[in-house]
C-alpha cells in the first residue's frame, strides 16, 4: 500500500464516524469495498479522496446550517424521490447525506433542504387558493422580478429567491435583509494579525441580517396548495408583491383558506354537540371520537408498504393519543380571554371537586364552537385542535415521529 499523508483537519472531521460510514463512503468515492482498520481507513479516505471529502464535509456544512431534521429529511427523500424506506433509518445529518450521496442524488441536496422545511410544518401553515399557478418558466419570472425588485426599484430590503421547481411543484427559498445592525467591536479585530493591545481602541461595524422563509406551491385538481415554513405576519408585503409579480396574483392573503384537518372538524363538532345535549358527557364523547380513529388511522398504517418497526413505532404513538384537556380563547359569550384545563385524568378531576364537571358542560355549552380547543396528548407532547387543524401546545412544533401520528390520526381515514 502506498503511504498516505492526510490533513490532519480531515483526519478529525471523520474520526466520530463508524467503521461502517466509513466504509460505506469510501464505496461512494472509490466504487470499491475496503477491509483495513478504522484508522487507516480514515487516512486513506482523508488522502487519496481528499477533494470528495472536502465536498462532502461542504455539503454536511449546508446541511447543519440550515438545522435541516433528518426525519423531515427521510420524508422528502421517500415521498419526492423515491428512495426505499429501509435505506433512510438514519441516525443523524451525516448519514442522511451518505444516502444521497449513494442513491446518486447528491445534486438534489438543496431541494432536501428547502423541501424538508416545508414537510415540518405540512398541515400546520397550509393554505389553499382557488386558483391553480401557472409555474411555467417561473426560475425566469422569479429573476424578472427579483430585477424589478433590487435593481429597477432599488428597495431597501433586497432580496435573493432560490427556486426549485418540479413539474407541478415549486418551492422558493427566500432571504432578506430586514434593517441595518451595529455592533461595537475592539479595532485590533479588524487588524490582520489581531494582536491585543495593552488598552484596545473602542470602534464599530455595520452589518444586515438577512430572514428567511420558503414558499411551498402544489398545483391540485381544484386550485393551488400554498404552504409557508413559518408564520407570515412579518411577510406580508414581500409575498404579496411577489405574487403580484410573478403570479399575477393580488391580495394573496385575503384569498387563502387555511387547509382543514378532516379529523380535527368532526371531534370539534361532536364536542359540541355533546355538550349541548344534556344527557351526553362531553369528555366520553370525544374519547370515544378519538378512539374510534384511533382504530381507524392503525389500520390504515397496517395498510401501507412500510417496514415493520416504522409501523410498530406509528400505532405505538397512535395508542398513546388521549384527551388530556380544554382550552377556550378570546370568547365573547363567556367572557374569556383565555381558559385552559389539563389533567392526566380528566374524571379524577371532575370526581375532586363536586360540581365541576356540571359547570364547565354549561360552560362549554355557552361559549361558542370556534373557541373552544380540545388538547391531546401523544406520548409526551401535547397539542391542540384549532378551528381547522391543530397545532403543538407549546413551542412551535412536536417531534417528526409524533407529527406524522397526529397527521394519520386526524387526515382522511376510510372510516
Amino acid at each position: 500500500m502506498e503511504p498516505v499523508n492526510p490533513d490532519p483537519e480531515l483526519q478529525e472531521a471523520l474520526s466520530p464516524r463508524s467503521k461502517k460510514f466509513l466504509e460505506r463512503l469510501y464505496t461512494v468515492f472509490s466504487g470499491e469495498s475496503i477491509d483495513v482498520k478504522r484508522e487507516t481507513l480514515i487516512e486513506i479516505i482523508a488522502d487519496r479522496h481528499e477533494d470528495q471529502l472536502r465536498a462532502f464535509l461542504d455539503d454536511y456544512e449546508k446541511l447543519s446550517d440550515r438545522n435541516v431534521n433528518r426525519r423531515y429529511g427521510e420524508e422528502y427523500l421517500h415521498e419526492s424521490l423515491g428512495i426505499d424506506r429501509e435505506k433512510l433509518d438514519v441516525k443523524n445529518r451525516y448519514e442522511l447525506l451518505l444516502v444521497l450521496y449513494e442513491e446518486d442524488r447528491a445534486d438534489k441536496l438543496d431541494s432536501l433542504i428547502i423541501r424538508s422545511e416545508l414537510f415540518a410544518v405540512k398541515n400546520e401553515q397550509e393554505f389553499q387558493l382557488d386558483e391553480e399557478l401557472d409555474l411555467a418558466n417561473i426560475e425566469e419570472r422569479v429573476r424578472r422580478f427579483l430585477r424589478h425588485t433590487n435593481q429597477e426599484e432599488q428597495k431597501l430590503d433586497p432580496m435573493a429567491i432560490t427556486v426549485d421547481a418540479d413539474g407541478d411543484s415549486a418551492a422558493l427559498d427566500i432571504h432578506q435583509e430586514y434593517g441595518r445592525k451595529y455592533a461595537k467591536t475592539f479595532a485590533f479585530r479588524k487588524t490582520a494579525s489581531q494582536d491585543c493591545p495593552v488598552n484596545p481602541d473602542i470602534t464599530g461595524r455595520q452589518y444586515y441580517p438577512l430572514r428567511n422563509i420558503t414558499i411551498g406551491i402544489d398545483q391540485t385538481d381544484d386550485g393551488t396548495t400554498i404552504t409557508f415554513s413559518k408564520a407570515t405576519d412579518k411577510w406580508e408585503e414581500t409575498i404579496e408583491d411577489l405574487f403580484s409579480h410573478v403570479f399575477d396574483v393580488d391580495d394573496l392573503f385575503e384569498r387563502l383558506e387555511e387547509t382543514k384537518a378532516p379529523g380535527v372538524e368532526q371531534i370539534q363538532q361532536g364536542a359540541k354537540q355533546a355538550a349541548e345535549e344534556d344527557e351526553a358527557d362531553t369528555a366520553d364523547s370525544v374519547r370515544e371520537l378519538v378512539e374510534t380513529r384511533k382504530e381507524s388511522a392503525i389500520e390504515q398504517v397496517h395498510e401501507q408498504d412500510d417496514p415493520d418497526e416504522i409501523t410498530e413505532d406509528l400505532e405505538q404513538r397512535l395508542e398513546s393519543v388521549q384527551l388530556v384537556g380544554y382550552t377556550v380563547s378570546d370568547d365573547q359569550s363567556t367572557g374569556t380571554h383565555e381558559f385552559t384545563i389539563i389533567a392526566d385524568n380528566l374524571d379524577e378531576l371532575f370526581e375532586t371537586v363536586e360540581g365541576i364537571e356540571l359547570s364547565f358542560e354549561e360552560y362549554l355549552e355557552k361559549a361558542e364552537e370556534d373557541n373552544i380547543r380540545l388538547v391531546l396528548r401523544i406520548q409526551n407532547e401535547l397539542v391542540k385542535l384549532d378551528s381547522a387543524d391543530w397545532k403543538p401546545l407549546r413551542g412551535n412544533r412536536i417531534a417528526a415521529e409524533n407529527k406524522k401520528a397526529i397527521e394519520t390520526l386526524l387526515g382522511d381515514l376510510d372510516e
